[in-house]
């Protein structure tokens, strides 16, 4: 058995189907506008980290820095450096910070 579509539903099918497509379209423009995704980026996150620095009165940090420096027939030199420290930033008249390398 055969289904016919009259010409007014096949019109209602279109119409339908072209407005699915636009809604899409605009929902994809406005995710592309407001850059939903760039929230969640390690850029932003570190960056906003970092301004909370200024915040922060006291601090522990250990940083670890390694270099490799090579040249064409030449000996390849490493390098690598450890930095610990404390901060202390409650009073912003004398700041203290001890640490070593």
């Amino acid at each position: 058995m055969f289904f016919k579509i009259s010409l007014f539903k096949r019109g209602l099918l279109l119409k339908i189907a072209v407005g699915g497509v636009v809604v899409i379209l605009i929902v994809i423009g406005i995710l592309l506008i407001i850059q939903i995704w760039n929230s969640l980026s390690p850029k932003k996150i570190l960056g906003e980290a970092a301004l909370r620095f200024e915040e922060l009165k006291t601090f522990h940090f250990d940083v670890f820095f390694e270099k490799e420096v090579s040249q064409p027939q030449q000996k390849t030199i490493k390098h690598s450096m450890v930095v610990s420290g404390d901060l202390d930033n409650t009073s912003k008249e004398e700041p203290k910070w001890q640490g070593e390398t």
